[in-house]
């Protein structure tokens, strides 16, 4: 919360290698909670608050999900892929939504998992858009998207990789808002 800059979930994980996975939306909550709750194992599901206070986002289905429900995939189209790190799945959905009304279709992933995963999938669909939209709302400095970005950028095809995540100034140790704000025509005219 804005009382606390520790936001450090994929820190926790990677230390005691442990999966952790977060829930971002009704669709991803239902398979989450259905499948991970019952299987044996020590695992962390994270929640977050603000989303609290938002309407819950349900998508009309999954596309493709990761075995181990590292990602999800809940729109495809071939004008951009967007893949949303920790809580930014409503600033993805936000800004898919809006890239349809200009007539660009977006493939939409949410990565459920604080810690790199296996990109190979994603990074087939972004290969196919040519062009890949990150936005992580994760106040660590060590980011699982930062792997996807650099993977993405060893790919000739992806001509265009933008990334958005929070940005911390001198005051990092006092009360950061857990609102991530996006201007969306300014991703929309720096893709066209």
């Amino acid at each position: 919360g804005v009382h606390s800059s520790l936001n450090t979930f994929g820190d926790f994980c990677s230390i005691g290698r442990l999966p952790g996975l977060t829930i971002t939306n009704a669709l991803d909550a239902k398979r989450i909670i259905s499948s991970e709750l019952i299987s044996p194992g020590f695992r962390i599901i994270g929640l977050s608050a603000r989303l609290y206070h938002q309407e819950i986002i349900t998508p009309d289905k999954i596309i493709y999900a990761a075995r181990d429900n590292t990602f999800f995939q809940y729109t495809s189209g071939h004008g951009v892929a967007i893949v949303c790190f920790n809580f930014s799945f409503p600033q993805g959905w936000d800004l898919q939504q809006r890239l349809n009304k200009t007539g660009i279709r977006a493939s939409l992933f949410s990565v459920n998992s604080p810690v790199p995963v296996k990109w190979d999938y994603i990074l087939r669909q972004a290969a196919k858009t040519k062009r890949l939209v990150i936005l992580d709302d994760s106040k660590s400095a060590n980011l699982a998207c930062d792997d996807l970005a650099f993977q993405a950028s060893q790919i000739k095809s992806i001509n265009k990789v933008l990334i958005f995540k929070k940005q911390f100034g001198k005051n990092w140790l006092h009360p950061i808002s857990d609102q991530m704000n996006i201007d969306c025509r300014q991703f929309i005219k720096q893709l066209k």
